[in-house]
């Protein structure tokens, strides 16, 4: 049989590839498109053989897709416009205009493809542009199938309910459609949890809140004795693995660096998701984990002598300090990127190294206070310390400081341990409370941008001017627009000539829209 030709659109970081992969049916993907930077260095690590485009799908032509000659799609369309806590503006959305386009464009396809998967989020499933895609696949002859389903059907304890649809072009019946939506939908287990909200992500749910949505009574860590019950059920589950089966051996983690810290311990202990190796159960993983806390994924107890309830009993009647040293004794920690792809179901190979791409690049450092050592390191988020490159990876050039090298167990990288002047620390101390304050301003210049209404004026072709804090460049490209920032001197005395002449002509255009506006 000739192995079917997959278009991947909205490929990510390479997930639905390996599925297809792992499915055992014989393809190739043609081409896979996204448009966010950081996931394509992912996917080209673990895939250097599939081209991979850069691009808008609305900036694709017609012809540039009949020339892929593709007999499936694979794809999973921007799910913020369906999240249950979000706006649910659906096609209203600016993020679904590559979405309408594709829908706007299969018909016109010189060869319809014979299959297509799309997988999104929970509330797709209602919305405006589920129902533009049946439209579309019942007028171009194909049947199809829609499921919900979670990780913990298929044995993994992790809470992630999913849409999903599979459709085909044939003579034969992939299921029999029916004039009832819901008869098409396979019954899964809704399981509850509470998703992070840009607007005040680290927003503790209060004890009055809760009580007034649930009339059972509240235990302890704002907990109700149904949601033990549910708890309970789910961690009885023979059917589900542990969540032990997915996590690395302990000696390959360097536990300081996944620890929650004290502070975020301190001030949101009450909403944190705690699940032990032994439990079969786990809330869903969002890109939010480690930044924020609500809803983002669970933490592991690590200290398993020590009781959850006998922590959390009377705490509020405690110090602070007091409380912070109870809390400790619980040895909460974050799961390293490994156990979260893991859980994911991506295989052994996938992570570790593709993470050294996307995670580590962004912080090269040059040491220039030792005149020895003249080789380029980078710091590692998660270790806080200088991962070799791999040019470098077995030993470290000599220094007159004294550099040990030792391999990075989750990173497969060489690490250089040194001992830093206090000076130094402080430094670095700074550069991260800096960078952090930078990563908050970034998430709300993010969540203005997207829920105002500014992006409804937004066309496909146009060009947006905005200042160097406002990194939206992956928020605009979806409805296929670029964003243009003004130059900056970056440390340097001037700017060089072309610089000069590109701010000259925003200047111009700057004061050419503010006399248009004053005048009108």
């Amino acid at each position: 049989m000739e192995a079917l030709r997959v278009l991947e659109l909205y490929s990510g970081i390479g997930g639905m590839h390996y599925a297809l992969k792992q499915s055992g049916i014989s393809a190739q993907v043609v081409a896979a498109i996204d448009i966010n930077t950081t996931a394509n260095q992912v996917y080209r690590h673990n895939f250097p053989d599939t081209p991979l485009w850069n691009r808008t799908i609305e900036g694709i032509s017609l012809d540039e897709f009949n020339t892929l000659h593709f007999d499936m799609i694979l794809m999973s369309p921007p799910c913020q416009p369906f999240t249950r806590q979000g706006l649910q503006r659906g096609i209203a959305d600016p993020r679904t205009k590559s979405f309408l386009y594709i829908l706007n464009l299969l018909p016109r396809l010189s060869q319809l493809p014979r299959f297509i998967l799309l997988e999104n989020v929970k509330g797709f499933e209602t919305s405006s542009a589920r129902q533009c895609l049946v439209e579309m696949l019942t007028e171009c002859g194909y049947t199809f199938q829609e499921v919900m389903a979670s990780p913990t059907t298929v044995g993994i304890p992790n809470s992630r309910l999913r849409y999903f649809l599979m459709a085909k072009i044939s003579t034969q019946v992939l299921c029999s459609q029916s004039k009832d939506f819901q008869t098409l939908l396979i019954p899964a287990k809704i399981e509850s949890s509470v998703e992070p909200t840009q607007s005040n992500p680290l927003r503790p749910v209060s004890a009055l809140t809760r009580e007034e949505e649930m009339e059972d009574h509240v235990l302890y860590k704002l907990e109700t004795t149904n949601d033990a019950q549910r708890k309970m059920n789910q961690n009885s589950d023979l059917t589900v693995r542990q969540i032990h089966d997915f996590l690395e051996p302990q000696e390959n983690i360097n536990m300081d660096q996944y620890f929650v810290p004290s502070e975020v311990l301190l001030r949101y202990a009450l909403i944190l998701d705690i699940v032990k190796p032994t439990c079969r159960r786990s809330i869903c993983f969002t890109k939010g984990y480690g930044r924020y806390v609500e809803g983002t994924g669970s933490v592991l107890q690590c200290c398993l002598e020590t009781e959850i309830e006998s922590v959390f009993k009377n705490l509020d009647q405690l110090l602070e300090e007091e409380k912070v040293q109870q809390l400790l004794r619980l040895k909460l920690r974050y799961f390293t990127p490994k156990e979260v792809a893991n859980i994911m179901g991506f295989p052994e190979s996938f992570l570790p190294s593709a993470c050294c791409v996307f995670q580590v690049t962004s912080c090269q450092v040059i040491f220039t206070s030792a005149p020895k050592l003249s080789m380029s390191c980078q710091v590692c988020p998660h270790f806080s310390r200088h991962v070799c490159p791999p040019s470098s990876r077995q030993v470290c050039p000599p220094s007159s400081r004294q550099v040990i090298s030792t391999p990075c167990p989750v990173f497969s990288r060489s690490v250089c341990h040194e001992a830093h002047p206090p000076r130094s620390l402080q430094r670095r101390k700074r550069l991260q409370n800096r960078k952090s304050k930078t990563e908050k301003t970034e998430a709300a210049t993010k969540y203005l941008t997207a829920n105002c209404k500014f992006m409804d004026n937004i066309i496909h072709g146009d060009v947006v001017l905005a200042d160097r804090e406002f990194d939206i460049r992956e928020l605009i490209a979806l409805v296929g627009a670029e964003v243009f920032y003004p130059a900056f001197r970056k440390g340097m005395e001037q700017l060089a000539a072309a610089e000069v002449e590109e701010t000259r002509k925003i200047m111009t255009l700057k004061i050419h829209d503010e006399r248009v506006h004053n005048w009108n």
